[in-house]
């Protein structure tokens, strides 16, 4: 398995666009990552993925 990161941008500043680090947790693991970590409230996130799933993603 592959280790892998997420960095999103724009997530938590300021009190706007906010999301919980345990609701994005739970998102990427349903999605089919695995051992999700969190880093503080920045939304940014370690995963591991076989690949299948964890094509670059924008939106």
């Amino acid at each position: 398995m592959t280790i892998h990161i997420g960095l999103l941008r724009a997530v938590n500043l300021a009190g706007h666009n906010k999301i919980g680090m345990a609701d994005l947790r739970e998102l990427l693991a349903a999605l089919g990552m695995q051992d999700v970590r969190s880093l503080l409230q920045s939304g940014n996130v370690v995963f591991r993925s076989d690949g299948h799933n964890a094509a670059p993603h924008r939106q």
